[in-house]
Formats: structure tokens, sequence, C-alpha cells
């Protein structure tokens, strides 16, 4: 389990520690619980992801199927929040 693994990270290292994870799940077969604020991230190593809010299950779906009816996940936070999601930081 990942909780906000680069959190507070510049982009060079938030990149760093992402490319490792993807690495571990790729090399050892792993599944990782992954939780982030920044969707970009999300995008990069989900197969299949989970939207929460206020303690809720809003949206849960595998990425390819939330992108076939959302552009991003950013839109697709939008259309079943109903607010914008949170800044993805530095890109």
């Amino acid at each position: 389990m990942l909780d906000e693994p680069s959190s507070g990270l510049d982009p060079i290292v938030r990149r760093d520690i992402l490319g490792a994870v993807m690495r571990t799940i790729a090399d050892e077969g792993r599944t990782v619980l992954f939780s982030s604020h920044l969707l970009e991230e999300v995008e990069q190593v989900a197969d299949h992801v989970t939207m929460i809010t206020e303690g809720r299950i809003v949206l849960s779906a595998p990425l390819n199927v939330i992108r076939q009816s959302h552009r991003s996940l950013p839109d697709a936070f939008l259309a079943h929040v109903g607010r914008p999601a949170p800044p993805s930081g530095d890109t």
C-alpha cells in the first residue's frame, strides 16, 4: 500500500519514485494500492481507479473504461464529484 508516495517531492524525485513503483509492479507482478490526489500520477500507474469523496465511493472502474467516457481523470472527478480536482502540483 502506497499512501501519497510522492507528496512533497520535487518533480524529478517524483518521477523517479513513480518509475521505481512501476518497475516493481512489472518485475514482481505485485498488486499495489496507490493512494494519491495527483491524478496525473494515478493515470500513469493504475489499471483500475476508485474515487472517494466524503467517505463514499463515487466511481470505481478500469482506467480504460473511464477514459472511454471522460477525457481525463480530472474530468471524471469533476463529473462525479461536482467540483474540480485538486491541483496536480508541479507539472
